[in-house]
């Protein structure tokens, strides 16, 4: 893990140590990502595996584009860089909602699930139109926002 974060922010800037980058990894960004996966589990949502994943990222995205749109953009940077690094798991013909959804309990903690979160942050904070916080919270089980 200590050299995924060395490597991580050897690509992000000539200033970031691989301990700065797990601060702002997990104590900000992972942190956020977290309590959205918390407030969908007390509305008791039961939705797929990539629903959830992509309900706790829509809210990790709004949060930061509000509180801190500088750490987001710093974000998207490194997420970018985790999709052109990291190789598309899904195979061809399948779509990658259904690939994640069965291959969830077997992608664990790879490139793979590297490669998915990066991809769901950037086309969550593309989205259109920009879903503010507020709405990220009030509709975190509705994907149509």
């Amino acid at each position: 893990l200590k050299d995924f974060f060395n490597q991580a922010a050897s690509h992000a800037d000539s200033s970031e140590t691989g301990e700065s980058f797990f601060e702002k990894a997990t104590h900000k960004w992972i942190f956020v990502h977290e309590l959205g996966h918390w407030w969908r589990a007390c509305q008791k949502q039961k939705v797929s595996h990539f629903d959830e994943e992509m309900g706790a990222n829509r809210i990790a995205v709004a949060y930061w584009r509000k509180e801190d749109s500088s750490f987001m953009n710093w974000q998207l940077t490194i997420f970018e860089g985790f999709v052109s690094h990291f190789p598309n798991p899904v195979p061809l013909g399948f779509s990658k909602e259904k690939y994640l959804n069965d291959n969830y309990n077997t992608i664990g903690d790879s490139p793979a699930y590297t490669w998915y979160q990066a991809e769901m942050i950037i086309e969550a904070y593309n989205e259109k139109p920009t879903l503010t916080f507020k709405n990220a919270i009030k509709n975190s089980g509705n994907l149509s926002h």
